[in-house]
């Protein structure tokens, strides 16, 4: 355990730390699915913004956390990565696309 690892455990002894961090736990694992997709597509941020015709920067906001992303960006990136998202209420996953 690391000092990140045993601050953050500290941290969670309080309530009020606990629950903040559990209402951000699906915008990190939104983050951390699109960031493993786009990986295992080998593309880049700039490949990937390509296919969607929109600029790199917003795929680097995408994985930082500073956006999240619409509907319609979400469309987009399921089609460019060629996965479908699950959404449940405890886990974000990014799955490949199903044969129809």
């Amino acid at each position: 355990m690391d000092d990140l690892d045993r601050q953050i455990a500290e941290e969670m002894k309080d309530p009020e730390f606990r629950q903040e961090w559990e209402k951000l736990g699906p915008e990190y694992q939104f983050r951390a699915a699109l960031i493993e997709a786009r990986a295992k597509s080998g593309l880049t941020q700039a490949q990937l913004a390509a296919k969607m015709n929109v600029r790199q920067s917003m795929i680097s906001r995408l994985e930082s956390g500073q956006n999240m992303p619409t509907i319609d960006t979400l469309q987009k990136l399921s089609d460019a990565l060629r996965i479908d998202f699950t959404i449940s209420s405890n886990a974000i996953v990014a799955n490949p696309h199903r044969a129809a």
